[in-house]
């Protein structure tokens, strides 16, 4: 499937899910049984936004500096521009004025949407970080390796779910998700070939 396909596709199936699917999943994934939340907090703490944002630039660093490798080095550059478009900057500014109450308290207090502008943790769901941050990745990876994307999309959303699964998200805010980090890694490839991260860093890319 083409690449803009994919995201036209997780959009439509973003916005069904909003009004017609996430309070029903929420309510079902509430009696999910608790001794499997353990594992899935592990595989959650993998896609976790701080880490990908600490690991990726030190890893770029560490390879560009001390083993000069070209090759690895200028994949990894794109992963790192990627994830702090993606995950730094779209995510944090669409989290706080967008205001999405989680489902921890649609299931609360019946209270379900978008607030607008919030600093409330508990109002901030839209998107999923966690699926913005694996979703960069695997885009990337993707852009470096073509043949890779048939394996990694399909990995990358059953590892997302994990967050709908311990009602962190809702279904929607983790197909959003996937669709912020598939255009930012895009992008991010669209910069890089124009030149504009080379003139602006002065670095080569």
């Amino acid at each position: 499937m083409k690449i803009h396909r994919l995201i036209l596709l997780a959009v439509i199936l973003s916005g069904l899910s909003y009004f017609f699917l996430d309070p029903l999943i929420a309510e079902r994934v509430s009696v999910f049984p608790l001794e499997y939340r353990g594992y899935l907090k592990k595989i959650s703490f993998l896609l976790s936004p701080p880490f990908h944002l600490f690991f990726w630039p030190l890893l770029f660093c560490l390879i560009r500096y001390r083993t000069k490798s070209s090759f690895w080095s200028k994949r990894l550059f794109h992963l790192v521009v990627s994830q702090v478009l993606s995950v730094g900057v779209i995510r944090t500014l669409a989290k706080v004025f967008l205001g999405r109450a989680r489902p921890e308290i649609y299931l609360s207090d019946q209270i379900y949407g978008f607030f607008g502008f919030s600093l409330d943790h508990h109002y901030q769901a839209f998107p999923s970080g966690h699926a913005v941050a694996i979703f960069t990745l695997i885009a990337s990876a993707s852009t470096a390796f073509p043949k890779s994307g048939v394996y990694l999309y399909p990995i990358g959303f059953i590892l997302a779910l994990s967050r709908v699964l311990l009602n962190y998200h809702f279904l929607s805010d983790v197909l959003a998700g996937a669709c912020i980090g598939i255009v930012a890694s895009k992008t991010t490839t669209l910069m890089i070939n124009k030149g504009y991260i080379k003139r602006v860093l002065r670095i080569e890319a």
